[in-house]
C-alpha cells in the first residue's frame, strides 16, 4: 500500500507546506523546497518500482546504471566546471 512508504508521507507533508507557505518564502527557499520534493518523489518512484517489480531489466543494478550514463551533462561548461573536460 502506498501509505506504507515513508517517502510518500514525507512528500505529502512537503507539498502541503509548499502550498500553504511557499509564496511567502524567498525564491531560493521555494526553489530548494520544490527541488527536495522532486527528489522525494523520485525516491518514491524507485521504491515502488523495486517493491512491485516494475523495472524492465532483470538485473536491477543495470536498470539504475543506464539512466546514470544516459543523463550525463550534455553541455561542455558543465563538464569543465566539474573537471571532466579539458
Amino acid at each position: 500500500m502506498l501509505i506504507d512508504f515513508s517517502s510518500w508521507t514525507q512528500s505529502q507533508k512537503q507539498w502541503h507546506e509548499i502550498t500553504q507557505q511557499g509564496m511567502l518564502w524567498p525564491v531560493e527557499k521555494n526553489f530548494a523546497a520544490h527541488s527536495q520534493l522532486i527528489k522525494m518523489l523520485l525516491r518514491l518512484n524507485q521504491e515502488l518500482a523495486d517493491k512491485y517489480l516494475l523495472t524492465n531489466q532483470t538485473d536491477i543494478a543495470t536498470y539504475y546504471l543506464i539512466p546514470c550514463y544516459t543523463n550525463l551533462p550534455q553541455h561542455k561548461s558543465l563538464w569543465v566546471k566539474h573537471g571532466h573536460w579539458e
